[in-house]
Protein backbone atom coordinates (compact mmCIF):
# COMPACT_ATOMS: atom_id res chain seq x y z
CA UNK A 1 0.00 0.00 0.00
CA UNK A 2 2.95 2.21 0.70
CA UNK A 3 4.50 4.06 -2.19
CA UNK A 4 6.55 6.86 -2.49
CA UNK A 5 7.55 8.68 -5.64
CA UNK A 6 9.85 11.56 -6.47
CA UNK A 7 8.94 13.91 -8.55
CA UNK A 8 10.76 16.67 -8.97
CA UNK A 9 13.99 17.99 -7.19
CA UNK A 10 16.35 21.30 -6.78
CA UNK A 11 19.18 20.87 -9.21
CA UNK A 12 22.49 19.59 -8.06
CA UNK A 13 20.89 20.43 -3.77
CA UNK A 14 24.02 19.65 -2.25
CA UNK A 15 25.95 22.44 -3.74
CA UNK A 16 23.02 24.94 -3.44
CA UNK A 17 23.11 24.32 -0.05
CA UNK A 18 26.57 24.54 0.90
CA UNK A 19 26.39 27.71 -1.30
CA UNK A 20 23.95 29.23 1.30
CA UNK A 21 25.79 27.53 3.81
CA UNK A 22 28.90 29.75 2.67
CA UNK A 23 26.69 33.05 1.99
CA UNK A 24 29.33 34.93 4.07
CA UNK A 25 32.34 33.22 2.67
CA UNK A 26 34.44 34.93 0.04
CA UNK A 27 34.14 31.56 -2.01
CA UNK A 28 30.49 30.62 -1.81
CA UNK A 29 30.76 28.31 -4.43
CA UNK A 30 34.07 26.42 -3.32
CA UNK A 31 33.80 22.93 -5.02
CA UNK A 32 34.25 20.25 -1.56
CA UNK A 33 31.04 20.51 -0.13
CA UNK A 34 30.23 17.00 1.85
CA UNK A 35 32.64 17.68 5.05
CA UNK A 36 30.77 21.16 5.19
CA UNK A 37 27.44 19.31 5.10
CA UNK A 38 28.22 16.91 7.50
CA UNK A 39 29.49 19.59 9.91
CA UNK A 40 26.40 21.69 9.16
CA UNK A 41 24.25 18.57 10.66
CA UNK A 42 26.08 17.76 13.04
CA UNK A 43 26.38 20.92 14.62
CA UNK A 44 22.52 21.49 13.84
CA UNK A 45 22.62 24.09 10.99
CA UNK A 46 19.14 22.85 9.41
CA UNK A 47 18.22 26.27 8.19
CA UNK A 48 20.28 25.65 5.37
CA UNK A 49 19.01 22.41 3.86
CA UNK A 50 15.85 24.31 3.27
CA UNK A 51 16.74 26.19 0.15
CA UNK A 52 16.42 22.96 -1.66
CA UNK A 53 13.33 21.83 -2.58
CA UNK A 54 11.66 18.34 -3.74
CA UNK A 55 8.25 17.17 -5.04
CA UNK A 56 7.31 13.73 -3.76
CA UNK A 57 3.76 11.83 -4.70
CA UNK A 58 3.29 9.44 -1.61
CA UNK A 59 0.53 6.84 -1.51
CA UNK A 60 0.15 5.32 2.19
CA UNK A 61 -2.33 4.94 4.97
CA UNK A 62 -3.95 7.94 7.09
CA UNK A 63 -1.89 6.33 10.23
CA UNK A 64 1.39 7.04 7.94
CA UNK A 65 0.06 10.39 6.80
CA UNK A 66 -0.49 11.41 10.31
CA UNK A 67 3.21 11.00 10.91
CA UNK A 68 4.70 12.60 8.25
CA UNK A 69 2.52 15.98 8.68
CA UNK A 70 3.71 16.23 12.11
CA UNK A 71 7.23 17.70 10.72
CA UNK A 72 6.93 21.07 10.17
CA UNK A 73 9.09 21.61 7.15
CA UNK A 74 7.15 20.16 4.62
CA UNK A 75 4.03 21.21 2.79
CA UNK A 76 1.09 18.87 1.52
CA UNK A 77 -1.88 18.71 -0.82
CA UNK A 78 -3.66 15.64 -0.22
CA UNK A 79 -6.27 13.88 -2.61
CA UNK A 80 -10.05 15.37 -1.62
CA UNK A 81 -12.24 12.99 -1.54
CA UNK A 82 -14.78 15.66 -1.36
CA UNK A 83 -13.97 15.86 -5.46
CA UNK A 84 -12.85 12.77 -6.53
CA UNK A 85 -13.34 9.39 -4.88
CA UNK A 86 -10.37 7.14 -4.16
CA UNK A 87 -11.29 4.34 -6.14
CA UNK A 88 -8.18 4.00 -8.23
CA UNK A 89 -6.04 4.45 -4.90
CA UNK A 90 -8.13 1.77 -2.99
CA UNK A 91 -8.53 -0.71 -6.69
CA UNK A 92 -4.09 -0.45 -6.53
CA UNK A 93 -3.57 -0.67 -2.72
CA UNK A 94 -6.84 -1.92 -0.95
CA UNK A 95 -5.52 -5.99 -1.49
CA UNK A 96 -2.48 -5.21 0.73
CA UNK A 97 -3.70 -2.31 3.37
CA UNK A 98 -4.50 -4.37 5.74
CA UNK A 99 -1.25 -6.66 5.46
CA UNK A 100 0.76 -4.07 7.90
CA UNK A 101 3.45 -5.84 10.52
CA UNK A 102 1.83 -6.16 13.47
CA UNK A 103 4.35 -5.91 16.63
CA UNK A 104 3.97 -5.43 20.45
CA UNK A 105 3.65 -2.69 22.61
CA UNK A 106 7.50 -2.45 24.74
CA UNK A 107 6.34 -0.64 27.46
CA UNK A 108 9.60 0.26 28.90
CA UNK A 109 10.35 2.22 25.69
CA UNK A 110 7.59 3.74 24.13
CA UNK A 111 9.63 4.81 21.32
CA UNK A 112 10.08 1.21 20.46
CA UNK A 113 8.08 -2.21 19.26
CA UNK A 114 8.88 -5.36 19.55
CA UNK A 115 8.31 -8.90 18.13
CA UNK A 116 5.01 -10.17 18.42
CA UNK A 117 5.36 -13.05 20.73
CA UNK A 118 2.26 -15.67 19.96
CA UNK A 119 2.25 -16.06 16.05
CA UNK A 120 -0.54 -18.11 16.61
CA UNK A 121 -2.64 -15.15 18.19
CA UNK A 122 -0.73 -12.73 15.31
CA UNK A 123 -2.37 -14.55 12.81
CA UNK A 124 -5.65 -14.68 14.12
CA UNK A 125 -5.54 -11.02 14.56
CA UNK A 126 -4.38 -10.38 10.80
CA UNK A 127 -7.03 -12.61 9.33
CA UNK A 128 -9.50 -10.36 11.42
CA UNK A 129 -7.95 -6.88 10.68
CA UNK A 130 -8.41 -8.23 6.29
CA UNK A 131 -12.10 -9.10 7.25
CA UNK A 132 -12.78 -5.53 8.25
CA UNK A 133 -11.05 -3.78 5.71
CA UNK A 134 -12.73 -5.74 3.59
CA UNK A 135 -16.46 -5.12 5.36
CA UNK A 136 -15.36 -1.18 5.20
CA UNK A 137 -14.50 -1.00 1.55
CA UNK A 138 -17.65 -2.93 0.91
CA UNK A 139 -19.74 -0.56 3.35
CA UNK A 140 -18.08 2.55 1.71
CA UNK A 141 -19.38 1.82 -1.74
CA UNK A 142 -22.64 1.17 -0.20
CA UNK A 143 -22.68 4.87 1.16
CA UNK A 144 -21.88 5.93 -1.99
CA UNK A 145 -23.98 4.24 -3.72
CA UNK A 146 -26.98 5.20 -1.29
CA UNK A 147 -26.32 8.93 -1.71
CA UNK A 148 -24.25 9.51 1.15
CA UNK A 149 -21.76 12.48 0.44
CA UNK A 150 -18.08 11.41 -0.23
CA UNK A 151 -17.08 13.63 2.18
CA UNK A 152 -19.25 11.91 4.74
CA UNK A 153 -18.16 8.10 3.14
CA UNK A 154 -14.45 8.61 3.68
CA UNK A 155 -14.38 9.26 7.39
CA UNK A 156 -15.16 5.39 7.54
CA UNK A 157 -11.71 5.05 5.58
Amino acid sequence: MHNAKLDWITDNPEKVVARHARASTKNPDKEEFQKLLTFCVNQGHFSVFEQVCASFEIITSRAISAQIIRHRAFHYQELSQRYCTPDKILDDAWEGCWDFELRAQDFKDRQNSLEFADETVKQVLKERVKEVFSEIEELYHTLLESGVARECARNIL
